[in-house]
């Protein structure tokens, strides 16, 4: 019987830490020079939704991002520009090794980091007779939820984080303060998701799974 324990120290959000301000004069790799960027790799805390915003109207190009998953694999999304505004990737971003744009820019354009993350793939014992139970401690403000999976997340060069279907653990759904709860018998892996928090926020998840191999 073994206790596990995540911890979750959050940074802030850091919505010009991969690109500061830059408009691109054509299609190319946008210049990773944010306070986030070393060595030309921009390195989150926590695997996080990105953020492209501009002053100007970049609806007529693409930017596509290429970088690792929560699991640590290669993983890339195609997002179209904002037009005065911001837009989110719907990938949880780790190291962004390149964002390339499809076109010249038009207006002043930064790219950086959300409030939303994502943990890695945690797996259980689907075997096991008891189910894992599941505690969360949160220090700030902070909404928080923990989805589980029925599918194989063991399959040697694929991304469970990608690959299997992921639903919420009702009782543990956008959930702002602590929380106790379990996973459904034969879940075979939980993550950890924080939908938004505040400047020092903090997560403990501790998971405990009897019987457990």
């Amino acid at each position: 019987m073994l206790m596990k324990e995540f911890d979750f120290d959050l940074a802030d959000a850091d919505p010009d830490g991969i690109c500061e301000a830059q408009t691109p004069a054509g299609a190319g790799n946008m210049s990773l020079n944010g306070a986030l960027v070393s060595g030309g790799v921009a390195t989150m805390d926590y695997a996080r939704r990105l953020v492209i915003a501009s002053d100007g109207n970049e609806s007529g190009v693409t930017f596509t991002i290429t970088s690792t998953d929560p699991d640590g694999y290669t993983v890339s999304e195609v997002i179209t520009g904002p037009n005065a505004t911001s837009v989110e990737s719907t990938i949880y971003c780790g190291d962004v090794a390149q964002i390339a744009i499809s076109g010249a820019g038009t207006g002043n354009i930064t790219i950086g980091t959300v409030d939303e993350i994502c943990s890695q793939t945690i797996p259980l014992d689907s075997r096991s007779e008891s189910v894992a139970r599941l505690n969360v401690d949160v220090t700030g403000t902070i909404d928080f939820t923990v989805q589980q999976t029925f599918d194989d997340v063991q399959v040697d060069g694929q991304s469970a984080h990608q690959n299997a279907q992921w639903l919420n653990i009702s009782a543990l759904a956008t959930k702002t303060a602590d929380t106790t709860s379990e996973a459904t018998q034969s879940a075979t892996a939980v993550r950890f998701i924080v939908n938004s928090h505040s400047a020092g926020a903090e997560a403990q998840m501790n998971l405990l799974q009897p019987n457990q191999h």
